[in-house]
């Protein structure tokens, strides 16, 4: 469970602030056996309690292809509820570059949370994470229940600091369902309360914008966005060496001269 606010921070600018959620559905998919058109509530319900009631967006952000293929149905289920669809081909290191983006638009105070498994990754860009929370943001983070080990054993002070709060994003759905304050009515509610931009599915390898699910998985299964992962996969194409010449022209011209002359006489001394 998210830890509760201190005292102290219980103000109401605090309480009525934003929260923008990024879930890094690759590495924290939905749990086998939850519904997936429940997590946005489950979310919510974990940080009103937690003491961040206010306006809340959720975007589900990651390799897209592959919930789909694992989970055909699940994207589809979120995506009803309200919850934002990203693709992006690189994971949690394409999330903070969200997060910086969304940070120079969203001044403080406003949360931030980090729905993701990639802990080495967010070990790695602790410091700048903490520099974000050193500026007036709040930064929760739920995290896949495997990882729980190398965050319990993390000895680093920074990294500590920034996951002060935090949770495994296991429990945080379980303790939603336990606390009874989430109903089936509820399910349409769109999570999108920040006044984001209304862009609900975007395909960031793309810059493609859908309109409807359908018209982005349509996007995701096509020819033009394949096409554009297999060029990321290859890379650009390799650079061709300039083979130096074995001669030059001025060599070849007096060549040409050397063997006309060669002719010349052979043809006097026949005569």
């Amino acid at each position: 469970m998210l830890k509760a606010m201190d005292s102290r921070n219980t103000n109401e600018a605090k309480q009525e602030s934003k929260t923008m959620v990024w879930w890094d559905i690759n590495s924290c998919p939905v749990p086998d056996g939850y519904d997936a058109r429940m997590v946005a509530q489950f979310i919510k319900s974990e940080l009103k309690k937690a003491g961040y009631p206010g306006p809340l967006t959720i975007t589900a952000i990651g390799n897209l292809k592959h919930t789909l293929k694992r989970t055909p149905g699940v994207l589809q289920a979120i995506s009803s509820t309200g919850i934002f669809l990203k693709y992006v081909p690189d994971g949690f290191r394409e999330i903070f570059e969200e997060l910086l983006l969304w940070k120079r638009k969203n001044l403080p105070p406003a949360n931030i949370m980090l729905i993701t498994g990639d802990v080495k990754e967010v070990k790695r860009l602790s410091n700048a994470l903490s520099n974000v929370e050193r500026t007036g943001y709040t930064l929760l983070q739920a995290y896949h229940q495997s990882a729980s080990y190398l965050v319990n054993s993390e000895k680093s002070t920074t990294l500590s600091l920034m996951l002060s709060k935090k949770c495994i994003w296991e429990k945080l759905l379980q303790d939603a369902i336990d606390s009874g304050e989430t109903r089936r009515q509820e399910l349409d509610e769109k999570f999108c309360e920040t006044g984001e931009s209304p862009c609900r599915f975007f395909c960031a390898l793309c810059k493609f914008a859908g309109q409807s699910f359908e018209d982005f998985i349509t996007h995701l299964k096509g020819k033009d966005h394949i096409v554009r992962e297999l060029d990321m996969v290859s890379g650009p194409p390799p650079k061709r060496k300039l083979v130096k010449p074995i001669f030059t022209v001025s060599k070849y011209i007096n060549k040409q001269r050397k063997d006309l002359k060669g002719w010349i006489e052979e043809d006097r001394m026949s005569l």
